[in-house]
């Protein structure tokens, strides 16, 4: 964390990242060996992006998973894009946590069928979701539930089960 004060605007801060990157691009000699070390750095500013700590602290997180998503050696600055998305995500995650109790979410099964003779051979279990505001996109709420290990054994449980229950009904 680098703390930088009574700076005039943006153009300091950036002057400060590059010379910390120009230090550490040098290669660091340890047991023999020459280590490369890179920086990503994200920041916020006081008071435009908080006015405690913790939100600032918070920000420059939220700006620094930006600039490592990007690539090594990047820097990122907190905006309100950043702040809408990351919000975006917190409901997503607590509506979801939400939803499992509720009827909100649905299995729908797409047969995959053998173009030789037109069986099923299996079917593909896809979660749909109606939140109370609407429906919620599956390539939104998906990689985040995995991100946050809520895939939750009750889709799974059911999905199989209902899984079993065409198996059965087909095989009788």
């Amino acid at each position: 964390m680098v703390l930088i004060n009574g700076f005039a605007d943006s153009n300091t801060i950036d002057q400060v990242v590059e010379r910390i990157q120009r230090t550490l691009d040098e290669p660091v000699r340890v047991a023999s060996r020459n280590i490369n070390v890179s920086i990503s750095a994200g920041v916020s500013v006081f008071p435009d992006d908080g006015l405690q700590w913790v939100d600032l602290m918070g920000h420059a997180d939220s700006a620094l998973y930006e600039a490592k998503k990007a690539g090594r050696n990047r820097v990122r600055y907190f905006t309100q894009d950043l702040k809408d998305r990351a919000n975006r995500r917190r409901f997503i995650l607590k509506a979801f946590q939400e939803a499992l109790g509720t009827n909100e979410l649905r299995m729908h099964y797409q047969p995959v069928v053998d173009m030789r003779d037109g069986s099923i051979i299996k079917a593909e279990a896809l979660v749909r979701w109606t939140h109370a505001s609407g429906p919620i996109a599956p390539m939104e709420f998906i990689p985040l539930i995995e991100q946050s290990d809520l895939i939750h054994h009750s889709l799974v449980k059911g999905a199989a089960t209902n899984a079993l229950r065409f198996i059965g009904g087909r095989v009788n």
